[in-house]
């Protein structure tokens, strides 16, 4: 695709380069975004057939400039955010081990629907089963790949492991501190085992909300994990989320503006990736940015109360008391035990003898 045409389309959106301006064709929704988003669409389109890794992308999108893989992950984030408004379909694919792509799924054209249509058939057929072929090649590529990482021969802590990521996801404290147990164990054997150190985290992180685990103490006992785990694997958005969580946190917000930009271009169907990204926004009062999110992490899990709470606490920011309560009501429904639960039931309710014996300092 030529990136001196006046206008492209590229699966939903109609791109203006020149004017770094890009319009969805279905909600008329309008984006103007940076030169260098521009061209890193662009250049994406160029190389379609061919994932572009970090360094490439950076010397392509930023000629005869040193620039860190941030500037990438940054620009990746930005343009798959808009590509992806109102779509089922994540327009950029990150290929483990060889960089980003323009999804094999998203047709690119010329804005001129006449040259469009005069395409020959058979010059279509081709490209149909073209792209038939590298889908299945990249499922089969997939498939090994994902068999490698859970064979048991390969990492001797896998069931360990796999049983303490099964515990944690229960919002029971005996269960959580159980995977708090397996992943210490683990890491007693293997010290750089990253799944551990990730695990090991987020089990402070639940006991912290569901058990006794003091709040005060969860960056103190996280961040050095994380800071070893991003070491080892700087390419795990399950530690890159972390690490931004504890960042908005301490309200240091320009570094986990980094961790989610980097994360998010590595992922994004991560449902507590976009929870704390909304809490984020949420912290710096961007309410619409936060409610956005909020909502795709309600997409991915519509019945995990965290993601819930955080999402009744968007609408009661936004004043929207009814779906506050909503939400809200719906994450006691499914975990009732939460700590502090009477507290939190202070921000939504009015304040009578009920509530005041339920809560206790």
């Amino acid at each position: 695709m030529n990136s001196e045409l006046e206008k492209f389309r590229v699966g939903k959106w109609v791109v203006t380069p020149k004017l770094n301006k890009m319009q969805h064709v279905s909600t008329s929704s309008v984006h103007i975004v940076t030169p260098k988003v521009m061209a890193l669409l662009t250049i994406l389109i160029a190389n379609r057939n061919s994932p572009l890794s970090v360094d490439d992308l950076a010397q392509l999108v930023w000629p005869n400039r040193s620039v860190s893989d941030n500037s990438v992950y940054q620009a990746v984030a930005m343009l798959r955010k808009v590509l992806n408004e109102d779509s089922d379909i994540d327009y950029i694919e990150r290929i483990s081990s060889q960089g980003y792509r323009l999804s094999t799924e998203i047709d690119v054209c010329n804005f001129d629907t006449k040259l469009v249509e005069n395409k020959p058939k058979l010059q279509s057929l081709l490209l149909i089963g073209a792209a038939i072929l590298v889908l299945v090649v990249m499922l089969a590529i997939h498939v090994l790949s994902t068999k490698k990482q859970i064979n048991s021969d390969s990492d001797p802590h896998f069931e360990a492991v796999s049983l303490a990521k099964h515990l944690a996801k229960s919002k029971l404290p005996e269960r959580i501190t159980k995977a708090k147990q397996i992943y210490t164990e683990v890491l007693e054997v293997s010290p750089e085992h990253t799944v551990a150190m990730s695990g090991l985290c987020n089990t402070y992180m639940a006991l912290s909300i569901y058990g006794s685990f003091p709040e005060s103490l969860v960056d103190a006992s996280c961040r050095p994990l994380l800071s070893k785990a991003l070491e080892l694997d700087g390419n795990n958005p399950d530690v890159l989320a972390s690490l931004a969580r504890l960042e908005t946190l301490s309200r240091r917000f320009d570094q986990a503006k980094v961790y989610f930009d980097r994360a998010l271009s590595l992922s994004n169907h991560s449902p507590m990736l976009w929870h704390w990204y909304g809490r984020f926004h949420r912290e710096k009062n961007n309410l619409d940015e936060a409610l956005e999110a909020h909502l795709k992490a309600f997409k991915l899990a519509p019945n995990n109360p965290t993601v819930l709470r955080g999402l009744a606490y968007t609408y009661l920011n936004r004043r929207d008391l009814k779906n506050a309560r909503k939400y809200f009501e719906r994450s006691v429904e499914i975990a009732p035990h939460v700590k502090h639960i009477a507290l939190y039931q202070l921000d939504f309710y009015l304040l009578n003898m009920q509530r005041v014996q339920e809560y206790k300092v």
